[in-house]
């Protein structure tokens, strides 16, 4: 892979360049500067964590307001389940981004905050939209909600 030595911590002189597992390999660390990380600790800044493509920047939201996930409508109530904690996200700002499956994933937090509830939530995930062909399989969901 072009470029890889040069982006990841690896040893390319060991075998599977150092990495002892799968998800060692997964969740490889980037060299230090390649990629920065700018103001972490400005609340008003959002750091994109993987290669996403925007398609979305929504302000001063309201709780019907409709998004798009995955070729499906969703509102602000309709993410949060109508939860409690929904309508403190009411006149704030949503952005959407997509995630291709050939570019670096890994779970980050974009955001400074802190976890305030987590929900196991029954439904469908899906990984392509099964308007291309792709079926659609249950599995669970996990809904964090960050809070400042």
């Amino acid at each position: 892979m072009p470029g890889f030595v040069e982006t990841y911590v690896c040893d390319s002189s060991a075998g599977y360049y150092g990495f002892k597992s799968w998800d060692d390999f997964f969740t490889r660390q980037f060299k230090p500067g390649v990629r920065p990380v700018m103001l972490p600790y400005d609340d008003a800044i959002v750091n994109r964590a993987c290669e996403l493509t925007v398609y979305c920047i929504a302000y001063n939201i309201k709780a019907l307001d409709t998004f798009w996930l995955k070729g499906e409508a969703y509102s602000l109530n309709h993410m949060f389940s109508n939860d409690a904690l929904a309508p403190q996200f009411v006149g704030r700002t949503v952005y959407q981004a997509f995630l291709s499956d050939t570019k670096y994933h890994h779970w980050h937090s974009p955001v400074n905050g802190k976890v305030v509830k987590t929900v196991v939530i029954l439904g469908t995930y899906y990984a392509k939209s099964s308007a291309v062909g792709f079926q659609n399989y249950p599995i669970l969901l996990l809904e964090v909600v960050i809070k400042k």
